[in-house]
């Protein structure tokens, strides 16, 4: 009944999720024997990845244990995650230094903890010139040939358009968009041609004095230790406050959050039994579960309160398909000229062997070849009409002709 939000702990113990950071913590208050004060001791960080334990959707167990001998384990679901001794692996310190610096002790006025000083005796030489510039311009240089003075490196893009929207009152006059000059690209350069700057042979910069070795140099100034007024030594900080009752301290936004099952015991023989009918039966229980679910079952469990992982889902599935594609799918063209001259054999068109540079049949072929063509469908069909019948047939054979040179030359 007396416990409250302000009820100090003896331990804090458990798992903690922030953002991307997630951690087990290990906290206890440690009573300063000689002020009766007391301070927090955090355990050092465990160096186990801890993510899946938080993103798995599964139930876990974490268990700490803390000895006479003041040694510590840490474990999530049995295993060992971090292990170690409350006097050597908290911070602060259980117990204080033996001894501290003296608050009262001053550095003394001349101590001098320069390791390197400038050397007053040089002078700087006579020949030093401090006005020469650090560049200066290559006389020698020549412009090269080909360089095109008259043209611009940048000139407005001749089709952009002014965008509807564009309102000259409120955007300002509009001007179309650079780009590259297409008359520069196999130019060494455009626009007006100027000799490069190179380093100036002359230039030395302004002279100051070289640095020394200190002859005074005493080294960084610490004061000195004293024994430490506040020192005491707990050799048993395992003895801690008694444990009267159990709290949860919870803040999070995340959802079907649940917590159960707790013990504090010490026996460990106790924490086992009770493990072994709590969570070891659970644990079977979603192994199990998770092992029989289906290929889209496991995926949506996956993907609960992780949305992303559908993009990494539909990438996985569709990168694939899309190279398939690309590798198996015939290329534009590749079946139509199968076709025709699959056409040309079944019909025994001739098979012109002379062609002008572009691919296209020459005009003694192209009219042996109609010849043929009509006579071969004059002796198909002797009562259909010539002129209409054998002209379009005509027709059909010069373009198919032209598709075959056109897709030879593709």
């Amino acid at each position: 009944k007396q416990f409250t939000d302000k009820t100090p702990y003896t331990i804090m113990f458990g798992p903690d999720k922030c953002g991307n950071d997630h951690k087990v913590h290990f906290i206890f208050r440690h009573r300063n024997p000689k002020t009766g004060e007391f301070e927090e001791k955090h355990a050092e960080k465990p160096t186990v990845k801890m993510d899946d334990y938080f993103n798995d959707r599964r139930t876990h167990l974490f268990t700490l244990i803390v000895r006479p001998d003041n040694t510590y384990e840490i474990r999530v679901d049995k295993k060992v995650i971090s292990a170690g001794s409350l006097l050597t692996n908290f911070s602060p310190s259980v117990n204080p230094p033996k001894e501290v610096d003296d608050p009262d002790d001053q550095k003394p006025e001349d101590w001098d903890n320069r390791e390197k000083i400038p050397d007053l005796d040089a002078k700087k030489p006579i020949d030093w010139d401090e006005t020469e510039p650090e560049t200066i311009i290559d006389e020698n240089a020549l412009k090269p040939l080909g360089w095109l003075e008259e043209e611009e490196m940048y000139i407005p893009d001749p089709d952009a358009v002014k965008p509807d929207d564009w309102d000259d009152d409120i955007d300002g006059e509009w001007e179309p968009p650079s780009m590259d000059n297409p008359n520069c690209k196999n130019a060494p350069g455009c626009g007006k041609w100027e000799q490069p700057a190179i380093a100036n042979p002359k230039y030395k910069g302004i002279w100051s004095q070289p640095m020394i070795d200190n002859p005074n140099y005493r080294g960084e100034w610490i004061p000195k230790k004293i024994p430490n007024p506040n020192y005491f030594e707990d050799s048993n900080p395992y003895n801690m406050t008694p444990i009267q009752a159990v709290g949860l301290e919870l803040w999070s936004m995340t959802d079907n959050i649940l917590f159960d099952n707790f013990i504090i015991a010490d026996n460990a023989t106790v924490v086992e039994k009770f493990t072994a009918i709590t969570w070891d039966v659970k644990n079977i229980q979603e192994r199990h579960a998770y092992a029989s679910l289906g290929l889209w079952e496991a995926i949506k469990t996956s993907a609960e309160g992780r949305p992303w992982l559908w993009v990494i889902y539909t990438m996985i599935l569709v990168v694939p398909v899309l190279l398939l594609f690309i590798c198996f799918c015939p290329r534009p063209g590749s079946s139509r000229s199968r076709d025709v001259v699959a056409y040309r054999k079944k019909f025994d068109y001739p098979m012109p062997d002379v062609r002008d540079p572009i691919g296209v049949i020459k005009e003694e072929d192209d009219h042996a070849s109609k010849e043929v063509e009509k006579e071969q469908h004059s002796q198909a069909d002797p009562g259909a009409g010539e002129g209409k019948d054998i002209g379009h047939a005509a027709t059909d054979f010069g373009a198919d002709a032209n598709l075959v040179s056109l897709n030879e030359n593709l």
